[in-house]
């Protein structure tokens, strides 16, 4: 096998295009594709909008939050569960549903860090009160 000259392990080049000929006969040219910048990726503008680094790290802290709050929501099913009590998972109003050995109903809300109830939760937990909304929060 050839040594290869550069570092890139598939022999790509900038973006696996490396150099190629645009035109037909006499008059073609060869062209090496531009570097990646910040603003697009790969090195082509593909008109979606600024890609760059704050971008990128709000969606991974979006994605990082999405994690934490499914996590969340598990450990709360899952200690309730231990306790004894049924749990159903509800998609309207609330996460969960809690019935108590007792036969006490209670809506859960999970929230994690400083997350703030949205105003249709806020309405439902002024209509149920606090003994029958509860807000479980982790940090």
């Amino acid at each position: 096998m050839p040594k290869r000259k550069s570092n890139d392990p598939f022999g790509f080049g900038d973006f696996g295009f490396g150099s190629f000929d645009i035109g037909l006969g006499s008059n073609s040219k060869s062209v090496r594709s531009k570097p990646s910048s910040d603003s697009d990726i790969f090195g082509f503008d593909f008109g979606f909008g600024d890609f760059g680094p704050k971008k990128i790290a709000k969606s991974y802290t979006f994605a990082d939050n999405k994690v934490r709050g499914k996590t969340a929501e598990g450990m709360t099913a899952l200690n309730h569960t231990l306790q004894g009590h049924e749990v159903t998972k509800i998609h309207k109003g609330g996460d969960f549903i809690i019935k108590d050995r007792h036969g006490n109903t209670t809506i859960v809300e999970v929230k994690t860090g400083k997350a703030k109830l949205s105003e249709a939760q806020r309405r439902k937990k002024a209509r149920l009160g606090n003994r029958r909304y509860k807000v479980e929060r982790y940090y």
